[in-house]
């Protein structure tokens, strides 16, 4: 979770790290789907789930979708709840 200064820096980042560290994080194979506000990666063991809120950007990452998927719901339940 990260709080940017301003929405335009936020979006910034986001793009920065939705293209920047796939390059070289992922060995093999990796898979990408995308909208404005979020994005998935698989790849290298790893599964992501990238969103950007305002200001704010949060990420999960876990060993595969399924796993990366219940921790994103879980999380946003939890952010929605304060």
């Amino acid at each position: 979770m990260w709080k940017a200064e301003s929405e335009v820096e936020a979006t910034v980042a986001f793009e920065a790290y939705y293209e920047d560290p796939f390059e070289d994080y992922f060995s093999g194979s990796r898979q990408k789907t995308r909208t404005p506000s979020w994005f998935t990666f698989e790849g290298g063991g790893t599964s992501g789930f990238v969103w950007k809120s305002g200001v704010w950007i949060f990420g999960v990452e876990a060993g595969n979708a399924e796993m990366r998927n219940h921790a994103a719901a879980e999380w946003v339940q939890e952010l929605r709840s304060r």
